[in-house]
């Protein structure tokens, strides 16, 4: 496992400007939530109704965190090679992949 710092993280990743609010309306914290660009949002807000077309009922799901948590294996001046989690937050394993990242 690699301990990187802040800086290296930065280096190595990418950002982007996201917001999150309810579907319903901040009245409605409970309903299902909407993530997007800003610009995004606007453009949803114009087409949805008041009415939901999706209900969510698994709450937080920690059944993928094997595809998302992963150990960085080896750092090289090019790239890294990382392999996934196959057991994080779950009982039945996912495949094990290992994978390199080339820097661009």
């Amino acid at each position: 496992m690699s301990n990187l710092s802040l800086k290296e993280v930065k280096e190595k990743s990418e950002t982007h400007d996201i917001e999150i609010e309810p579907i319903e309306g901040a009245g409605r914290p409970e309903s299902s939530w909407l993530m997007a660009k800003a610009q995004a949002i606007v453009a949803i807000r114009k087409d949805v109704h008041s009415q939901t077309l999706y209900n969510a009922s698994a709450g937080v799901f920690t059944g993928l965190n094997g595809v998302y948590w992963v150990d960085v294996l080896e750092e090289g001046s090019t790239h890294i090679t990382i392999k996934n989690r196959v057991s994080a937050g779950r009982q039945k394993s996912l495949p094990e992949l290992t994978h390199n990242i080339a820097f661009l």
